[in-house]
C-alpha cells in the first residue's frame, strides 16, 4: 500500500519541524548578535568619550601654560620704566633731533 494524495509524508513533517526549530534558533542567535553589537557599541563610544575628556585636559593645561607664559611677558614688559626715554624708539630719536 502507497500513500494517497492527500495524506503527508511522515519525513515531511520532520523536515518541517526541523526548519522551524532551525529557524527560531538562528533567529535568537542573531537577536543575540544584535544586542551583542549594541553594547559594544555603546562601550567604545564611552572609551572614545572618556580619551576625548583626558586630550580635552591635556590641550587645556598647554593653552594655559601657554597664556601663563605670555601673561608673565607682559608683566616684565609693563614693569619697564617706559617714561625714563631708555624704551624709546630711533625713530622719535631721529625726529627729535631733525628740528
Amino acid at each position: 500500500m502507497g500513500f494517497a494524495e492527500g495524506v503527508a509524508r511522515p519525513h515531511s513533517l520532520f523536515r518541517h519541524y526541523a526548519a522551524v526549530l532551525m529557524a527560531l534558533v538562528g533567529g535568537a542567535l542573531v537577536i543575540q548578535g544584535l544586542v551583542e553589537m549594541a553594547f559594544a557599541y555603546r562601550e567604545s563610544l564611552q572609551a572614545a568619550a572618556q580619551v576625548q575628556r583626558a586630550e580635552v585636559r591635556a590641550a587645556a593645561g598647554r593653552i594655559e601654560q601657554y597664556l601663563g607664559a605670555i601673561e608673565r611677558q607682559v608683566e616684565q614688559v609693563s614693569s619697564l620704566p617706559w617714561d625714563s626715554g631708555r624704551c624709546s624708539s630711533p625713530s622719535a630719536a631721529t625726529s627729535t633731533t631733525a628740528r
